[in-house]
C-alpha cells in the first residue's frame, strides 16, 4: 500500500521527485567531499609533524610556537640564545635536533636559516643544483621554485618580516643554489639557508 502510494506520488509529481533526488545526490556528493577534505588535512597536518618530540623557543604561547616553528603559519614567539639551546640540541638522549632562525621573506615565502638536516627531516632531495653550503646560498622549495619561476643560479633580495611589503635588504643578495623535490609538505613552500645567513643579515638591525 506505501509503495503503491509512493509510486503514485512519483508519478504525477515528476518535478518534485525530479528535485528531490537532485538534492539527495549533491547532498551525499557534499558530505562525501568534506570526509575526503578532512581526511587530507588530517594526513597533512600529521606529516608535518611526524618525528618531532619537542620544540624549544623563546616565551611565549605555545600554540604560538608549534604553528611557526613547525607549521609555518605564524609569527614566531621570538629568540633564544644559542649557546642555551646548544645545551638542548647536545643532550645525549636528543637523537636529531634542528635549529630555525626567521626574519625574511620573499614574495611572501619565508626564509628559514637551518641545518640540511631540515631537508633530511622531510626527505626533500636537490633536483636542481645543491644544497646550501656558503653564507647567502639558499635553496627553495619546489612550490617556491614553481609559483616564482626560480632555479639555480638566479639571485634575489630578501624583504624583513613575514609581510611581502617589508624593508628590503639591498645589503646582500641570496644566490639560489639548488631546487627541492616536492614532498607535499611545508618545506615546498619555503627557502633554506644556513643559520650564519639570517644572523649576518640582521647584525644592523
Amino acid at each position: 500500500m506505501i509503495t503503491k502510494l509512493a509510486w503514485r506520488n512519483t508519478w504525477f509529481k515528476p518535478l518534485s521527485t525530479t528535485l528531490s533526488i537532485i538534492l539527495l545526490t549533491a547532498s551525499v556528493a557534499i558530505i562525501t567531499v568534506l570526509i575526503l577534505l578532512q581526511k587530507q588535512f588530517e594526513e597533512k597536518f600529521s606529516s608535518n609533524a611526524d618525528g618531532i618530540d619537542l620544540v624549544l623557543g623563546a616565551q611565549g604561547s605555545p600554540l604560538q610556537l608549534i604553528l611557526s616553528s613547525v607549521y609555518q603559519v605564524d609569527a614566531p614567539t621570538g629568540n633564544i640564545d644559542y649557546q642555551e639551546a646548544k645545551k638542548w640540541m647536545t643532550n645525549p638522549f636528543v637523537k636529531t635536533a634542528i635549529p630555525l632562525a626567521f626574519g625574511d621573506n620573499y614574495h611572501g615565502f619565508k626564509i628559514v636559516g637551518t641545518t640540511t638536516d631540515y631537508m633530511e627531516k622531510y626527505a626533500a632531495k636537490v633536483v636542481s643544483g645543491k644544497a646550501f653550503e656558503k653564507d647567502f646560498e639558499v635553496v627553495v622549495g619546489s612550490e617556491v621554485a614553481k609559483k616564482l619561476n626560480l632555479k639555480a643560479g638566479d639571485k634575489f633580495f630578501g624583504s624583513h618580516g613575514d609581510a611581502e611589503e617589508g624593508e628590503v635588504h639591498e645589503e646582500h643578495a641570496y644566490h639560489i643554489v639548488g631546487v627541492l623535490s616536492e614532498t607535499g609538505k611545508v618545506i615546498d613552500n619555503l627557502i633554506l639557508s644556513n643559520i650564519q645567513s639570517v644572523w649576518a643579515m640582521h647584525d644592523s638591525h
